[in-house]
């Protein structure tokens, strides 16, 4: 017997036809399909008889009916259902602390599952016991391990009363009744081989022992102490950067060869979801079909079964912003672009009221839909059949309501058994065990295979390979530098050391086991294989160092092997250069022209500032109109903040009388603005609001003392507070103007200041705008209201309204400027907002910049090149868009690139 030509050992001749001489019985680490395809290479048909699996061969040698075998979802509503009663729950302690843990049910049914295998009968669990508490002491059994066979026990009590079973029993059943004989309904065949590459434990080797008693029991399985590299083969190492690269290098090989060839073809890969994950997108990118097309992992990445769940999820979650949000992007609804910022403006949280009115008035109505379909307490029956009608009414392609299809009958038909098929409950009840279902369920079946595909193999699988088909080209991808270490193979029954002290006298399995089977099955593939490469990575997914190889080749009997560091795949090799390519700097578009009927074209005042910051905010934010979707928080968004202090500001101001004094206090100022200028974005709350208004009173505080100050000063009045709509007229090759609404126009005996309020400390001074043409829109708000009001403008202003409540920002002029009554500014003589020169001249300059940059952005001139780089580009709402967060900064400030 080879160890690992598995296919030459498979006795088709035997198992073939109607009635099989020899049973196959198909364990760990073989596949039932390979060896169905074993039988069909051969051109030999057979029955299902001849193929099974213990499970199943118990079930035939019993005589019971299959559908009264539990399944691991179904054991696992058991368990909840036994936890469920309060009587029960109340005695396991341990239990109730490890529920919350993720997987509970799941690894729980294992425990209990792998438990009951370790023991054929109950005195022999007690022989474990006693061996136990002679080596460990009386601390030997654990609360957690009392609870757990307190709860196996009251399971399998009404497992047995329920006329039901799992595979525990099943075995147990089917090897008494070996011990009593062969049962006489059923055919005694010649042999029974059986193909597993993992060591059977006490209760599957008595059931074995009892078969063998009245039939011959072949054994094939890989062998630790067998098989290896054969002579002459090769076996190198390639350690590339990441295992990305190293899947692009085995698919690169594979691109080469022949259809034809890939049979000659292997990899192997660990169960890890990142290792097939970069695997197969390598694939995909070169058009390699697999040979089995079905991914077990399907279920988490497929965004049709995702999608198909969302509805339940939206009606049994109340609503929530993140399910409706997940429901809209599923559909692709067009109203979304307007839905979706409504939402988060509303700072909904959950509720269907919260979506009544407004724009959202038509996804309330389809919302409400799925209230009335799905709301209110239903059988499971009643919740699948209402399922699969939305399922076909919303389009979902056939393969996703197929397999929701089977996946309801089977839960129904769990419910069944269990006596649980007529319970009522909420759909959130049934969505958690839906969920629950789902991340252990099996991929839907692939309808199609290719002709020629990718072989893809887990390292725990075994080969199942003939000599006629001569030596395989291996492949090893990802392997772990710890596989050979053996994993944990402790559980809530038996501890990892608990197995390892009871494996040295009994058929329990431990980590020794373990590494034995895998040290078996390695060899068994290096065994079929002319060349083998292994394929690793110097770093992880996250960034770790991966260990090196060479120890755990030296456990398969290979000595130095050779080691080939390879770096980075040429695909990916200039992302890991000190710099890339630099993205567009410079974007030119259509000019803009006069829409039909106008003679002018228009550019608002909010347009020009950006584009005076730098041309690609003006490109992104005015004339592509793109925006930023921001989630409500528990602070006001920035743009909220300013209107409800701006609103404010209006309300203090206007309350003002003659003397300066404000007939509002800042926090009645507040509470209006706060009701007229609803708080978009802020999640609704006591605290929360108290919390924000405490801030925005500090602020309007400090306002309010700035501003008696300077009233007491300047002695200005009032003239405008966003009440006046200016325009500014230009000519050039295509006529435009300017419009706006500035903040505020105050009245000076000497002429006209202007002020724009602020909620950012990041404001020009006034060097900045004349020198650099930066931030234009207060010169654009002085140039208009001076031609406006035909009066001049003496001062331009930026009221900051945060702490600080600075006001010394702007455009001053020295004659105005200074301590005594009527001047404006307290500047210093140093400021970069003060100057000396004459406001005509100021303003003249001002006007051939905005000019300018006016025409600029009409002729469709976009550079990323902002103004003032350190300032704008680190709260840049597109920072991200034009690359400048991923620019490599020279000396001078520009950007450098590859």
């Amino acid at each position: 017997m080879d160890n690992g030509w598995f296919a030459d050992e498979v006795p088709v001749s035997e198992a073939s036809g109607l009635r099989p001489r020899a049973w196959i019985c198909v364990g760990s680490g073989f596949s039932r399909e390979d060896i169905k395809s074993v039988f069909l290479g051969a051109g030999r048909g057979f029955t299902a008889e001849a193929v099974t699996s213990l499970p199943d061969l118990a079930i035939r040698l019993t005589g019971l009916a299959a559908d009264r075998v539990l399944t691991g979802s179904a054991r696992q509503e058991v368990l909840r259902m036994l936890l469920a009663n309060r009587r029960v729950a109340s005695r396991f302690e341990e239990l109730k602390r490890l529920r919350r843990q993720v997987s509970f049910f799941r690894r729980l049914d294992l425990a209990i599952q792998a438990g009951r295998m370790s023991f054929a009968h109950a005195s022999e669990e007690e022989v474990y016991l006693e061996r136990l508490h002679e080596r460990v002491g009386p601390e030997a059994i654990r609360p957690v391990q009392r609870e757990i066979r307190m709860l196996a026990d009251a399971y399998e009590a009404w497992v047995r009363g329920s006329g039901l079973w799992d595979p525990p029993l099943l075995i147990r059943e089917a090897s008494e009744l070996l011990d009593r004989g062969w049962p006489e309904a059923i055919s005694r065949p010649e042999a029974i081989h059986v193909f597993s590459a993992q060591t059977e434990e006490s209760l599957e080797k008595a059931f074995w022992e009892a078969l063998s008693r009245h039939v011959p029991v072949i054994r094939h399985s890989p062998d630790a102490t067998r098989g290896g590299v054969p002579d002459g083969a090769k076996l190198t190492i390639e350690r590339w950067h990441t295992l990305d690269d190293a899947a692009e290098r085995f698919c690169d090989e594979l691109q080469k060869a022949s259809p034809e060839s890939w049979k000659h073809h292997a990899v192997l890969i660990p169960d890890y979801p990142g290792v097939r994950r970069s695997l197969t997108q390598a694939l995909m990118r070169r058009g390699l079909p697999l040979a089995e097309p079905r991914d077990p992992g399907r279920l988490r990445w497929d965004e049709a079964i995702k999608s198909a769940v969302i509805p339940l999820s939206v009606v049994g979650r109340d609503f929530e912003r993140r399910e409706v949000l997940k429901w809209l992007a599923s559909r692709g609804s067009p109203e979304r672009t307007v839905w979706i910022p409504e939402i988060n403006a509303r700072a909904i949280r959950q509720g269907l009221k919260a979506y009544v009115g407004g724009g959202l008035a038509p996804l309330h109505v389809e919302l409400s839909a799925l209230q009335t379909r799905f709301s209110g307490r239903k059988t499971l029956a009643e919740l699948s059949r209402l399922h699969l009608e939305h399922l076909n009414e919303a389009g979902s392609p056939s393969s996703v309501t197929s397999f929701f299809e089977s996946f309801w009958n089977e839960f129904c038909s769990d419910l069944e058994l269990l006596g649980m098929a007529e319970r009522r409950a909420p759909l959130l009840y049934w969505l958690e065990r839906l969920k629950a279902r789902l991340a252990e369920s099996t991929p839907p079946v692939e309808r199609s295979k290719p002709e020629h595909g990718v072989r893809i193999f887990r390292l725990q699988q075994a080969p199942l390979e003939a000599r006629a088909t001569g030596p395989l080209r291996l492949w090893i991808l990802g392997l772990p530098p710890d596989w050979l270490g053996g994993d944990s193979t402790g559980d809530f029954w038996w501890s990892a050391r608990e197995r390892e002290l009871l494996a040295s006298e009994f058929s329990v399995r431990s980590s020794v086991q373990s590494v034995s089977d895998r040290t078996g099955t390695l060899k068994a593939w290096f065994t079929v294989a002319s060349e083998v490469t292994i394929l690793d990575g110097e770093f992880e997914f996250d960034g770790r160092e991966r260990e090196s190889l060479v120890a755990l080749l030296r456990v398969l009997g290979v000595q130095e092997p050779p080691v080939l560091t390879m770096g980075c795949h040429a695909r990916r090799l200039s992302s890991y250069g000190a710099t890339r390519p630099v993205p567009p700097q410079e974007i030119r578009l259509a000019p803009l022209q006069p829409k039909t009927g106008d003679a002018r074209v228009e550019l608002t005042a909010t347009t020009l500032d950006r584009f005076s910051r730098c041309a690609f905010q003006g490109l992104a934010l005015q004339r592509w109109r793109l925006w930023d979707v921001d989630d409500p928080d528990v602070e006001l968004w920035p743009n909220v903040r300013g209107n409800i202090l701006h609103h404010a500001v209006k309300l203090l101001l206007r309350s003002r009388d003659e003397e300066g004094r404000f007939g509002l206090l800042p926090g009645e100022a507040l509470d209006r603005a706060w009701r007229e200028k609803s708080p978009k974005g802020l999640f609704r709350g006591r605290r929360v609001e108290n919390y924000v208004k405490v801030q925005l009173r500090e602020v309007l505080e400090k306002f309010c003392a700035k501003e008696s100050e300077f009233f007491e000063r300047a002695r200005t009045r009032t003239l405008s507070l966003e009440d006046l709509k200016v325009r500014l007229d230009c000519e050039g090759p295509v006529p435009f103007s300017i419009i706006g609404e500035p903040d505020r126009i105050e009245e000076h005996r000497d002429g006209l200041l202007i002020s724009d309020y602020k909620t950012s400390s990041a404001v020009p001074n006034g060097t900045e705008m004349l020198d650099l043409g930066y931030r234009l829109q207060l010169p654009f708000y002085a140039l208009a209201v001076k031609r406006t009001l035909k009066k001049p403008v003496i001062g331009i202003q930026f009221i900051e309204l945060n702490r600080k409540a600075g006001r010394n920002n702007g455009i001053f002029f020295s004659r105005f400027n200074g301590k005594e009554a009527g001047k404006i500014s307290t500047l210093r003589s140093n400021s970069k907002s003060l100057f000396t020169a004459e406001p005509d001249e100021v303003w003249s300059r001002l006007e051939e910049e905005i000019t300018k940059q006016a025409l600029r952005y009409l002729e469709g001139r976009f550079e990323v090149r902002p103004k003032k780089r350190e300032k704008e580009c680190r709260a840049c709402p597109v920072a991200d868009l034009c690359g400048a967060k991923r620019l490599v900064q020279q000396n001078d400030g520009e950007p450098e690139g590859a």
